[in-house]
């Protein structure tokens, strides 16, 4: 039986409180015979013993789209004779948005086509964004975590401008309705 939950509390366990993600958004790349259980987990049965599965999370197919798996890829054998729960913890991610302006004749004009890097501190995402014709910028599905974002060093040396501030340090929070983290700003002089 595979059972998607939200991860409220980024235990990686799936307890009692937490919401249960019905639906269909896992394939297995072997057939298999597969039924959704009223309670919205599926569960798989003609599978064979000492065998490696392979399995995929469509995140596509999940309504919500603030959640994202841990794990987007995994793989088991499974043990003759039993029963096995597969627990896929997703977690809420967040979203940010921003700014970026330069000045000129002391008026702020709107930056186009900037590109600004986002990366966690631990290495595990990272992702270039690019503003909009009004300078703004945003992103969804940013995971939980501590972040850095500035602006392309190339694209300032082209421009011969500098950011202020260099670089922005934010969090994202796992909340249970996301988190959105608003203001980060740039001005290039």
């Amino acid at each position: 039986t595979i059972r998607m939950y939200v991860d409220e509390n980024n235990s990686g366990t799936y307890e009692d409180f937490e919401e249960v993600i019905p639906g269909n958004a896992v394939t297995i790349k072997k057939v298999t015979t597969r039924q959704i259980t009223q309670s919205g987990m599926t569960r798989l049965t003609q599978l064979q013993p000492y065998r490696r599965y392979n399995f995929m999370v469509n995140e596509a197919k999940i309504t919500n789209p603030l959640l994202l798996a841990r794990n987007k890829e995994f793989s088991v054998i499974l043990d003759p004779n039993s029963y096995k729960v597969l627990d896929i913890p997703f977690y809420t991610t967040g979203i940010i948005e921003g700014h970026v302006d330069k000045v000129v004749d002391g008026a702020f004009v709107p930056i186009s086509g900037l590109r600004i890097n986002v990366k966690s501190d631990d290495g595990t995402y990272e992702t270039v964004l690019r503003t909009f014709v009004d300078g703004s910028f945003y992103s969804m599905e940013i995971p939980p975590g501590d972040y850095e974002a500035w602006v392309d060093e190339s694209q300032l040396e082209f421009l011969r401008m500098v950011a202020l501030p260099e670089r922005l340090i934010f969090s994202v929070q796992a909340k249970p309705d996301g988190d959105y983290i608003e203001g980060l700003n740039f001005i290039l002089q």
